[in-house]
């Protein structure tokens, strides 16, 4: 038998309860809250108080193990606990009832969403088709994405993961193999990049990424290219 977790994560000023949830895993369930409050748009109530806590308060919510359940037991134990601390008085930031949502992996395989029909695919392209973002929402994009750090800022492959990745490529066939650029979309492309200076800041970031690389001439090419060494 599986026994899940119901916790609670906690104002780490007042120690109060403000959000109920389940997991196996409380501790790296406790991370991902963490990290999908910075990274993801759209943001629920739960995650804008994270947010605030961390961004604001320049702290984290606590983590508090409320009570061990078996598996079959985990919905009406976790309503339970959002029932009560409700009827305490303390403001939950809890959208439902409780008692909703999965326990472990994602019932879709590999959690990705179900794989999309080549009608309903078609009937999206048509759809935007001749679609252009205004400069407006360019804008907008631009200004939230300044100063959000990558989610891969940091990480390292490893050796594991880059051969999984490697596996998972093969076979692929680039979406522009074997297309040939039109001579209007050439001249656009040229006639964008025509005046563009890069800015010596610019300039040293490519230097400084470059330094210490070593090529070697491509034996495959015919043409006499050089590559990178892996």
């Amino acid at each position: 038998m599986h026994y899940v977790y119901i916790y609670s994560l906690n104002c780490p000023i007042t120690y109060l309860p403000r959000y109920v949830g389940k997991s196996l895993n409380p501790e790296e369930r406790y991370k991902q809250h963490m990290r999908r409050a910075n990274y993801i748009s759209g943001r629920t109530h739960k995650q804008c108080w994270i947010k605030y806590v961390i961004t604001q308060l320049k702290l984290k919510p606590t983590l508090t193990l409320l009570e061990k359940v078996p598996d079959d037991q985990w919905q009406e134990r976790e309503k339970w606990w959002i029932d009560f601390f409700k009827c305490c008085g303390f403001d939950l930031v809890n959208i439902s009832t409780g008692g909703q949502g999965y326990i472990g992996q994602h019932p879709l395989k590999d959690k990705r969403l179900a794989p999309v029909s080549e009608e309903v695919k078609k009937k999206i392209s048509e759809t935007l088709k001749g679609h252009k973002v205004s400069v407006e929402t360019r804008q907008k994009i631009r200004e939230k994405s300044i100063g959000r750090p990558s989610p891969n800022k940091g990480k390292v492959l490893s050796i594991e993961e880059r051969e999984k990745i490697s596996k998972g490529l093969k076979g692929n066939i680039p979406w522009n193999k074997g297309k040939k650029m039109s001579e209007e979309y050439c001249r656009v492309n040229s006639e964008s990049h025509k005046g563009k200076k890069l800015s010596e800041d610019h300039k040293r970031k490519i230097g400084d990424a470059h330094r210490g690389m070593k090529y070697k001439k491509n034996k495959k090419s015919k043409s006499g290219e050089y590559k990178l060494c892996p």
